[in-house]
Parts: structure tokens; sequence; C-alpha cells
């Protein structure tokens, strides 16, 4: 079988038309695999970008299923994003990095499930907050670490210190370890990707 896929095969050019929601990329994904040799990545009106499933998207390195994107590196899942890194499930955000269910966040650095935030870093569970370090289950909050709420000139001399020692110890920009998730690997269908 692999000698079959690195043999060279011609090329078609299939033209499929309709209106919006009439199904032509399903019958493109349906036709695909029956056509000559198997299908490369769907990459439509993408530039300088990789990856598969990529809409309008613009210097996305790796990246999957993403939308009206640019300047994005191992992405999936996301549409109307620009500079991130290392996320997915993000809608509408801007400058984020290792994070997970993003919904309209400008500067979030190692969060999860963190909606309309902005300057928010460690944080889970966190929504319409900004200015957050290492909080969980946020609500309308500013200014806020370890889920206390300071001053705003105690905080901004604060996180650049606790920064700083993240820094020297190695786990500044490190994704939450796994020892501090919800659910055990045998509760969650993490086996079917990732087996032991």
């Amino acid at each position: 079988v692999a000698e079959a896929l690195l043999a060279p095969a011609t090329g078609a050019v299939i033209a499929i038309g309709g209106l919006s929601g009439s199904g032509k990329s399903s019958v493109a994904a349906a036709l695909a695999p029956v056509i000559g040799s198997p299908p490369g990545a769907r990459v439509i009106n993408s530039e300088d970008s990789s990856g598969d499933q990529l809409l309008e998207c613009k210097n996305c390195t790796e990246c999957y299923t993403l939308k009206h994107s640019r300047d994005c590196a191992y992405c999936a899942v996301g549409e109307s994003d620009r500079d991130c890194h290392d996320c997915n499930f993000g809608d509408n955000c801007e400058l984020q990095y290792n994070c997970s269910n993003l919904e309209k966040n400008y500067h979030v650095i190692c969060g999860m499930l963190v909606w309309y935030c902005k300057e928010t870093f460690y944080c889970m569970n966190s929504f319409n907050s900004e200015h957050l370090f290492g909080c969980s289950g946020m609500k309308r909050q500013r200014h806020c670490i370890l889920n206390k709420q300071y001053a705003k000139e105690d905080y901004e001399k604060l996180v650049p210190k606790i920064i700083g020692h993240m820094q020297a110890t190695g786990e500044w920009g490190q994704f939450f370890p796994a020892d501090l998730s919800p659910f055990a690997y045998n509760e969650t269908i993490a086996h079917e990707h990732f087996p032991l």
C-alpha cells in the first residue's frame, strides 16, 4: 500500500457548484477518496499556510479547522484568531499562547475555558475579567492573583515578580500539569487519542 501511495498519479480537477449550504464540501469530501490518489489538505483561499481544513487564513503554520485567521501556529478549531500559538477551540482571540476553549480574548497565556478576558495568565473558568493571574472561577473581576483582589499598583508590582520566578524555574509558558485535571485519564476519552 505504501508504495502505491508514493507512485505518481495523474491530477484531476472537479468543479462543484451550488448555493451556500447546499452540501458542496460534503460532496467533495465524499468524492475525494475515490478519485485518484488520497486527497491532500483542504486549504481554501489561504496564503502561506499549512495544515488542513483552512479557510481564508494567512501565515498559519500546522493549523487545522481554522477560518479567517492569521499569524497562528499549531492551532486547531478556531475562527477569526490573530497571533495565536498552541491553542485549540478559540474564536475571535488575539495574542493567545498555550490555551484551550477561548472566546473573544486578548493576551491570554496558559488559559483554559477563558471567555471575554484581557491580560489573563494561568487561569481557568474565568469570564469577562482582566488582569488575572493564577485564578479560577472569576467573573467580572480585575487585578486578582490566586483569586485575591489587589490594588492596580500592587498587582502591577507582584505579577512581574511571579513571572520572573516562573521563568527562573522553567515553569513560565508551560500548560497546567495533568494532576490538576478535574478528570482522571480513565474517566475521559483521552485513551482513544493518546493510548498508554
